[in-house]
């Protein structure tokens, strides 16, 4: 690949770089009073955009109750739920504070995974949660050096 960077790793970052645009974009969109619209167009999106998808790939379909379950799991509480409590939240708070919130994400469901007796970190687990947790660190706390910064009229390169 291009630079060490497989085609993995190029779709790591465009997912990355998608994702951040989709938190700009809620930010900007998401208002107090319009988080249930927000999330029902997204949804209505996704269902669309899906639906085109159904020609090229073979279809079947058997309605059994564990379908059901993962229907009503996944649709319901993991995607609509949880998409309209996180919009909901995020119409609340800045871009900035959201993506840092979401960025601890893989850390609670490595301490879930450990807590629950599924995961034993090594080394590189615990490198990489730290990194993760210094990251979050750093971004809170340069947001607020910056901010200090500019309050007194100049820049730290200045």
């Amino acid at each position: 690949g291009l630079g060490g960077f497989r085609l993995g790793d190029w779709l790591s970052v465009g997912c990355a770089v998608a994702y951040a645009g989709h938190i700009l974009l809620t930010e900007r969109f998401a208002t107090k009073d319009n988080a249930v619209g927000l999330v029902s167009v997204q949804l209505v999106g996704v269902a669309v955009m899906s639906a085109l998808c159904l020609p090229f790939v073979e279809r079947k379909l058997e309605w059994t109750p564990p379908l059901v379950g993962a229907v009503l799991a996944c649709g319901v509480l993991a995607s609509a739920v949880a998409i309209l409590v996180q919009t909901w939240g995020q119409a609340r708070t800045s871009a900035v504070r959201a993506a840092l919130i979401f960025a601890l994400e893989p850390v609670f469901a490595s301490a879930y995974s450990v807590a629950v007796g599924r995961e034993v970190l090594g080394p590189k687990e615990w490198l990489g949660g730290a990194l993760i947790v210094v990251g979050v660190f750093a971004s809170e706390l340069g947001t607020a050096v910056w901010d200090g910064w500019r309050a007194r009229g100049r820049t730290p390169a200045a």
